[in-house]
């Protein structure tokens, strides 16, 4: 096994993304794999693995190549300690020139995906509400659990506006609303969990509900809390890093 991978800093985001820290492995195929986990974090559209050290980007019938894992797998077999910064720097440039820019029609198709990354100590669990690709209603679901260090995308959609929330996964302390305004214990040591836009939620259990208009997905089993709004900017991808 190579050096261990310890982050990916996407700065074409104009932010650091952590990544989980893994062994790197040598072996070819098992290599591609691995950049194709790491690449498919940050990509709307799916990243196919078509042989060892060979990548694409896309549906089949219109799917991209990208720049082939030859030269950063020789490197990171010959010289392990500079290994790091190659992988950081393949997925870096990939994703800027590749998955995120919207001159390749492959790229983008005015479908945004929101990817969640937890830079956190502890687990959390999202809600979204956003209006899925291809339909009309609004969707409100949650909980998704999120792990310490890991990425995940929790929502796609062709709308300008969408909405997301983080609380803490530990439900032993819940929250009185009355008090804490919608957060629990958890929620106030989590720098961004919550937003500017006061939506609903149930604050245990998990569910999926669908209504033409904000406003009737508060139903009568849910309790008003902060939501952060995210905006289309244009891009196929958002990263929201929550961070204690």
């Amino acid at each position: 096994m190579l050096r261990r991978f310890a982050a990916v800093s996407l700065f074409s985001f104009g932010i650091a993304v952590s990544a989980n820290a893994a062994d790197v492995p040598s072996g070819e195929a098992a290599f591609t794999s691995y950049i194709q986990t790491k690449l498919q974090l940050y990509s709307p559209q799916p990243v196919n693995l078509v042989g060892p050290l060979n990548l694409t980007v896309g549906a089949p019938t219109s799917a991209v190549s990208l720049p082939s894992l030859k030269p950063v797998h020789d490197l990171c077999v010959a010289s392990p300690s500079k290994c790091d910064g190659a992988v950081n720097d393949y997925v870096q440039n990939v994703t800027r020139e590749f998955l995120q820019n919207p001159a390749r029609p492959s790229a983008w198709t005015g479908q945004t995906q929101l990817v969640v990354c937890n830079r956190t100590t502890r687990k959390v669990q999202l809600a979204s509400i956003y209006v899925p690709v291809s339909d009309t209603q609004w969707r409100s679901t949650g909980w998704m659990p999120l792990d310490p260090g890991t990425c995940r995308g929790i929502l796609q959609s062709t709308r300008p506006v969408f909405y997301a929330r983080a609380e803490d996964a530990v439900r032993s302390a819940m929250h009185d609303s009355n008090i804490r305004g919608g957060m629990t214990e958890g929620d106030v040591t989590i720098a961004n969990a919550g937003g500017d836009t006061m939506l609903c939620v149930p604050h245990v259990g998990d569910w999926d509900d669908r209504a033409d208009t904000l406003d009737n997905l508060c139903k009568s089993n849910r309790e008003p809390t902060k939501f952060r709004t995210f905006h289309e900017d244009g891009k196929p991808m958002q990263i929201w890093n929550l961070e204690s």
